[in-house]
This record gives C-alpha cells, sequence and structure tokens, in this order.
C-alpha cells in the first residue's frame, strides 16, 4: 500500500477534501487513486442527496403550518365557543407546555366540551 504525498495532492484536487479525509480515502482504497476518488465521490452525493431531502422536509413543513395558519382549534360547551384559538398557536402551546395541554384536554373531557379544528 503506497501512499505519497502526490496521491493525496492529487485526490485533494480532484474531491476538495482535507488531507486527512484524502489520507483515509486512499487507506480505505489500498493506495489505489482510481479507488480512493471513487470512494470520496460516493460519499460527497450522498451528503448532497441528503442535503436536497432535507430542503425538502423543511418545505414540507413550512407549507404544513402556512396550511394550519389558516385552521381554528374551536372548544365548545354546548353551544357556547369556550375559546378559539389558530391551530398553530394550539401545537406550538402544547409542544413548549406539554403538561398544560393535557390538563387542558382533560378540562374538556370532564367538562363534557367539543374540540373541533374548522377552517
Amino acid at each position: 500500500m503506497d501512499i505519497t504525498l502526490d496521491k493525496i495532492d492529487e485526490l485533494r484536487a480532484r474531491v476538495n477534501v482535507s488531507y486527512e479525509e484524502a489520507c483515509n480515502y486512499l487507506r480505505a482504497a489500498g493506495g489505489d487513486l482510481i479507488q480512493a476518488i471513487v470512494m470520496a465521490e460516493r460519499d460527497r452525493f450522498d451528503d448532497t442527496e441528503l442535503t436536497n431531502k432535507g430542503r425538502d422536509t423543511v418545505e414540507r413543513i413550512r407549507t404544513m403550518i402556512f396550511e394550519s395558519a389558516k385552521k381554528r382549534l374551536v372548544v365548545r360547551r354546548d353551544e357556547r365557543t369556550v375559546a378559539e384559538i389558530p391551530l398553530v398557536a394550539g401545537v406550538v402551546g402544547a409542544v413548549l407546555a406539554p403538561k398544560l395541554a393535557v390538563l387542558g384536554a382533560v378540562a374538556a373531557l370532564v367538562t363534557r366540551s367539543t374540540v373541533k379544528i374548522e377552517d
């Protein structure tokens, strides 16, 4: 297994990695520069694909938040509206204060209130 500075420099120039990463790729490839380049490119492609999936997920979450902003959480007892808040506020409140959200849910059950999500 022959790992030289020339091979490390060539790998760094082709795939834009650090000296340490280039050395590790060359060790994993048994000193074969071509194999090390293929391995490094494959890893970079996987990172790019993961980044794109992350962006797609963030965009979906953003869309869901905007759509849920149009909806309201309505609590009614008999025919009287007890509370009406944006759904986003209800979800954020449940995340920030889960004990309080559980307490509110139990209170709604005990008082036989109805909880609906309306457009």
